[in-house]
């Protein structure tokens, strides 16, 4: 027994749990990981809580690291999922293929002529690889490779100069697909990998965006995401933070089917009390519903030992989760914690900038990065190599921002950082969801007051909204903004003014 109440056993649970590393050779540093052939030359090594399935025919393999669920098919298993998928011709139909799938996954695709990787959606199963050796080395998290060979750090001036610097100590946030390692890139959202060339390439959006009415979306959105936790709980027991806020609303009323099987709950911090609104809103709601509802808080110090692994698993874990992360999801780590990400479909930066005439300046400044050489020159390299495609397709550059910047690196990492203690997944994880979403008209889908979501609500479970949704002072002055047409013109001056 370690000092703490940790035992031998545990520490080699939690160490780097979930997590994958694809290398030229077999690595012997972890017993109980799991091997898996990819080709001749490269092999897949897994811990053994992290799934993988692998399906192949004459022509194609297909290897699945994660796990995949089709709203349609509720009881298909990844295996059946992945025998649907490599049916298809080409690796650009097996991309489309998983249009419909959600899940939080790697995708390696193999045949004669190509050698492929991509991952969800999101990007939340991340993916970090060298360039410049022999073969495309892969990993989960960059500190997997210093397990058997030393990164070096990036030497170019300004990047060096960045990732040294208290601002990314302090945010944690990667830029673009850059690291703060010489020859180590992060896979971005809409990309695939090619493993014989080490280059990323953009393989979404490559058809225009269908614009849909309102009702249409809603009636779409609502069984998809009914039908993904449908999916869910078939594999898995389920457990949703319910807040006061819209993302969770929309969880708990994707959820009325399976309720009596979710274990519904809140946490505890310092900066969330018994009397805040996060709490008391959704104590009064499930009361009203007949729903049983848990305020969980942390309890034990971590033990050190712990700690220190926890924080070597995710380069970027924040060090003040740690203790409520390791109490009480880890010791519910037989439940997957269900999350809901759609904030890259509400408008998120459109009140401050024109995504037409944005530039990389003006996503830096928009990031919180404003006058930082580094970040404008990456931002100003993604707009250059992108923005066309995103007008040509009619997707709006600003939501295009959000989803491949801001969900691809700042939520992808606190993703991987709740991963390493529980099975963690959004139902927003799906790319014919997301499509759904930002094919609605975009006065529908505002920031802070989405018609669009709380009608997918209300055609769920109208009893959701029996309690307000974010009804702080805050917000209700934001509304009356909002209604009253004026939040816009708020919103660009306050920019004017931090500028």
């Amino acid at each position: 027994m370690i000092k703490g109440g940790s035992n031998i056993a545990e520490l080699e649970d939690i160490r780097f749990n979930r997590q994958f590393l694809l290398c030229d050779r077999e690595i012997g540093i972890w017993s109980n990981w799991r091997i898996t052939s990819i080709d001749e030359q490269l092999f897949l090594h897994t811990h053994p809580n992290l799934e993988i399935s692998q399906v192949q025919t004459d022509e194609r393999r297909l290897t699945l690291v994660g796990y995949l669920f089709d709203p349609k098919l509720p009881h298909a298993t990844n295996v059946e999922l992945l025998n649907n998928l490599i049916g298809n011709s080409s690796f650009e139909d097996v991309i489309k293929g998983t249009f419909r799938l959600a899940g939080k996954f790697v995708l390696i695709y193999w045949d004669r002529k190509t050698f492929r990787m991509l991952h969800d959606p999101a990007g939340l199963r991340e993916v970090f690889y060298l360039k410049g050796q022999s073969n495309t080395f892969c990993a989960s998290q960059p500190t997997l490779f210093n397990e058997y060979q030393t990164l070096a750090k990036v030497n170019e001036s300004k990047a060096f100069e960045f990732y040294s610097s208290s601002v990314f100590q302090d945010r944690k946030e990667r830029i673009g697909e850059t690291t703060q390692y010489e020859g180590l890139f992060h896979l971005q959202p809409n990309h695939y990998l090619d493993l014989k060339t080490g280059e990323a390439h953009r393989y979404f959006p490559s058809e225009p965006l269908k614009r849909l009415a309102l009702e249409v979306a809603v009636d779409q959105a609502a069984e998809i995401l009914k039908g993904i936790l449908a999916a869910a709980a078939t594999r898995y027991k389920l457990m949703i933070a319910v807040t006061a806020g819209m993302d969770s609303r929309l969880m708990l009323a994707a959820s009325k089917s399976i309720r009596q099987e979710v274990f519904y709950f809140i946490l505890e911090t310092q900066s969330l009390t018994k009397d805040s609104l996060d709490i008391t809103t959704p104590e009064k709601l499930l009361a009203k519903m007949g729903i049983p509802f848990h305020v969980l808080s942390k309890s034990d110090k971590v033990e050190e030992g712990v700690k220190k692994q926890m924080l070597k698993n995710v380069e970027l874990m924040l060090q003040r989760h740690i203790d409520f992360w390791y109490n009480v999801f880890y010791k519910k780590k037989g439940y997957m914690n269900i999350t809901s990400v759609s904030e890259f479909a509400r408008n998120y930066y459109h009140y401050e900038a024109n995504p037409n005439k944005v530039t990389g300046e003006g996503l830096a400044a928009l990031n919180k990065y404003k006058g930082n050489d580094f970040v404008e020159q990456v931002y100003s390299d993604w707009l250059a190599a992108s923005r066309k495609i995103f007008q040509s397709n009619g997707y709006n550059t600003l939501d295009m921002f959000y989803w491949e910047e801001k969900m691809g690196n700042w939520l992808a990492n606190g993703r991987s950082s709740m991963g390493s203690v529980i099975e963690d997944f959004s139902p927003f994880n799906c790319r014919e969801l997301m499509m759904i979403f930002l094919g609605v008209d975009e006065k529908y889908r505002g920031r802070y007051n989405s018609m669009f979501h709380r009608k997918v609500v209300e055609k769920l479970y109208p009893e959701a909204l029996q309690e307000p949704i974010n009804g702080s002072r805050k917000y209700q002055i934001i509304n009356a903004l909002v209604k009253f047409g004026i939040y816009p013109i708020y919103k660009k001056i306050q920019l004017l003014l931090k500028s």
